[in-house]
């Protein structure tokens, strides 16, 4: 999946240039942090990561009495029950804890909708993310893993090898991972099942 921090945006989605104070009443960092876990599990996610700038434990979880970062966004990572990576990410208010707040608020909406019979529009949903062309620019997928690469399991094998060559941690750039990452979510959406 992926570490908690910092935090990783969603490759093509943009970001708020000028968050706001919201209205939100939010009890408290802890009690938003895990209605966030909570929900994701109800909606059949499994190993839910909340990347955000803020300090984690040791179990990878934000703290909740760390003060604000320069940067308030919250990204939110987990595999959905059809076993492909799913994100939901905010940035628009000011305070970290409302933006995860505006994610729990965002799932349970999500859930809602399975739970009245509209399913399918969850399922279009998280495909519509993974599934947009490339933007003006960007290469195809293809250009990125490789034109050989045919198959789901093969688009992921060399996504595994790539990563290891470009991310952060490992000499690489943000730049380069968020490409790859890109790549291999068209990749996933056209050869998925």
């Amino acid at each position: 999946m992926t570490d908690p921090f910092p935090l990783r945006w969603p490759p093509g989605w943009p970001r708020e240039q000028s968050p706001r104070q919201s209205t939100f009443r939010v009890s408290s960092f802890a009690r938003t942090r895990d209605g966030v876990l909570a929900e994701i599990a109800r909606l059949g996610g499994e190993h839910a990561v909340i990347t955000s700038d803020l300090p984690t434990r040791r179990d990878g979880l934000p703290y909740a009495s760390s003060g604000e970062p320069f940067d308030p966004g919250v990204a939110v990572w987990w595999i959905g029950k059809d076993g492909r990576e799913q994100c939901i990410a905010c940035d628009r208010w000011l305070r970290t804890r409302d933006n995860l707040h505006s994610i729990e608020l965002s799932i349970a909406a999500l859930r809602g909708l399975e739970r009245w019979g509209s399913s399918e529009i969850v399922r279009r949903a998280f495909a519509g993310f993974i599934a947009l062309p490339p933007a003006p620019g960007e290469p195809d997928w293809r250009a990125v893993l490789g034109p050989w690469v045919t198959t789901l399991d093969e688009a992921r094998a060399r996504y595994r090898e790539l990563a290891r060559q470009v991310h952060p941690d490992h000499g690489g750039s943000t730049a380069d991972m968020q490409r790859l990452v890109a790549a291999y979510q068209s990749a996933e959406a056209e050869l998925g099942p």
